[in-house]
Formats: structure tokens, C-alpha cells, sequence
């Protein structure tokens, strides 16, 4: 009876040893799954992570471009602005000196018409 219980004894404690080496086996398969998922979400994280980099250099290079391009855009309008105010100085100085010449003309024809009246009479 001994004989069976040491018999039954060796054969459980084999079961377990098997059933502990599986489930060792088990657990470091278990392991190396979970370290692959592990470095397979720590790429995705990094992959993203460059690519929203990547998104907000790109959105600052936008902006940058934006205010350049805006300031560029208030330049040419100040530039117009000028261009406008020097037409519009050219134009009244245009206008006095046409108005000038009309006076001298007038005064010109005057003399003219007095010399041609002086001139008729005269004869």
C-alpha cells in the first residue's frame, strides 16, 4: 500500500511537473506575444508621432507662408497706395498748370485781339 501511494506520489508529481513545464512554455510564449505587440504599438506610436511632427512643421510652414504671403500682398498695396497718391498729385498739378496755360492763352489772345483792334483802327 505504501508501494502505491509512493507510486501515485511519483506519478502526481511528474503530472505536475509536466503540467508546470507547459505551463512555462505557455507563459513565455505568452510573454514573447505580448513583447512583439509591445514593440509593434511602441512603432505605431512612433509612426504617428512623426507624422503629427511632421503635420505641425508642415502647418507652420503654412502659416509662415501665410503671413509672408500676406505681408507680400500689403506691400504691393501700399505700393499701390503710393502710385495712387503721386497720380492724383501729378493730376492736380496737371490741372493748375492746364488752368495756368488757359490764363496765359486768354491774356495772349487779349494782347493779340488789342494789337489786331490797335491795328485797324490804325489804318
Amino acid at each position: 500500500d505504501l508501494k502505491d501511494s509512493v507510486l501515485l506520489l511519483e506519478r502526481q508529481k511528474s503530472e505536475m511537473s509536466d503540467s508546470l513545464a507547459a505551463i512555462e512554455v505557455d507563459m513565455l510564449e505568452t510573454r514573447e506575444r505580448m513583447r512583439k505587440e509591445i514593440d509593434a504599438l511602441e512603432k505605431d506610436v512612433e509612426e504617428r508621432d512623426k507624422a503629427l511632427a511632421s503635420l505641425r512643421s508642415d502647418l507652420a510652414g503654412s502659416e509662415k507662408e501665410k503671413a509672408n504671403k500676406v505681408e507680400d500682398l500689403n506691400g504691393v498695396i501700399r505700393g499701390l497706395e503710393k502710385k495712387l497718391d503721386d497720380t492724383r498729385s501729378n493730376l492736380n498739378h496737371t490741372s493748375r498748370s492746364l488752368e495756368q496755360a488757359k490764363a496765359s492763352m486768354r491774356k495772349q489772345t487779349n494782347v493779340v485781339k488789342r494789337y489786331m483792334a490797335d491795328f485797324i483802327h490804325s489804318m
